[in-house]
């Protein structure tokens, strides 16, 4: 799916057609504004930046619909961020059971926000919006797809749960919000809920391809210190890409901070990102 092929839907019980396309630098008010609409933390204009122009691994798609005076309407988004396993953090990997470093490199995909808009709710958008990501998660042979729910969001619960996600942990003091917009705001720890989608081999299942990617372990490493020992002018060049798509756009930006402008806490995790809007499923479910 590009920009210039949205995929057109018909929600059920809706008027207007709902198509789908991945976030553009366009969307970037729109979706800040979403997000402050939709979840109890205030995020970083860096993640916006990231989500909108495809950086730092992060892929997008969201979900529009046509307004009265022809102009586009935000109805619901998804982003996700692509990572390896050596970069995610030791508690998830129990968890899911890929702590073998047999599986070190493998990419697997986290889920960063999910929301759909009042108005357009109960309409299948958040359904359509996972399936998307799944199958991103295929097309880029990551190994699963996970992410982090609060507790108290029982609708995202049922939601991921009806698309097939399992639920592996309870995660002890994850959150931490001084917001205020919590549903209690005398509350500012809560604990998550660790929730797996595998594809191909579930976790703890050593495949071919592991066994031959651990065997080419030593000589990644090899070739690594052979890199590090040559002149500055004969390395080859680090290209930081989003793997298996078209080249982000430039103007990277830094890594979001450990807290928000308000004393927010951001659980970092270990790619230098922020899993702060691991709140994606504050207000995410559709119902459907």
């Amino acid at each position: 799916m590009t920009a210039s092929e949205p995929l057109l839907l018909q929600p059920q019980g809706a008027v207007a057609p709902v198509y789908y396309r991945p976030l553009q630098p366009k969307d970037f008010v729109h979706l800040k504004a979403a997000h402050a609409a939709l979840f109890p933390i205030d995020y970083d204009d860096g993640f916006f930046n990231k989500a909108t122009n495809a950086l730092d691994r992060i892929w997008s798609c969201a979900a529009f619909s046509i307004g009265p005076y022809g102009e586009e309407q935000l109805a619901g988004f998804i982003t996700a961020k692509t990572v390896c396993l050596h970069e995610c953090d030791t508690a998830d990997r129990h968890h899911m059971g890929l702590l073998s470093p047999i599986v070190d490199h493998d990419r697997i995909l986290y889920i960063l926000t999910l929301g759909v808009m009042d108005g357009f709710r109960h309409q299948g958008i958040a359904s359509t919006l996972i399936q998307m990501v799944g199958q991103h998660a295929w097309e880029t042979r990551c190994r699963a797809v996970f992410l982090h729910v609060i507790t108290y969001n029982t609708a995202a619960m049922g939601l991921y749960t009806r698309a097939g996600f399992s639920c592996l942990a309870r995660l002890p003091n994850f959150y931490h919000i001084a917001t205020g917009r919590q549903p209690n705001p005398s509350i500012v720890v809560y604990d998550a809920y660790l929730y797996v989608l595998f594809h191909g081999a579930p976790g703890g299942v050593v495949t071919p391809w592991d066994m031959l990617n651990l065997a080419w372990t030593p000589v990644r490493s090899a070739l690594g210190k052979i890199h590090s020992c040559m002149p500055g002018f004969c390395r080859q060049q680090k290209l930081h890409q989003y793997p298996f798509a078209p080249p982000p756009s430039p103007g990277g930006i830094p890594a979001l901070p450990a807290t928000d402008s308000n004393g927010n806490s951001i659980k970092p995790d270990s790619s230098g990102g922020a899993t702060a809007s691991s709140y994606q499923a504050h207000n995410s479910s559709d119902g459907s």
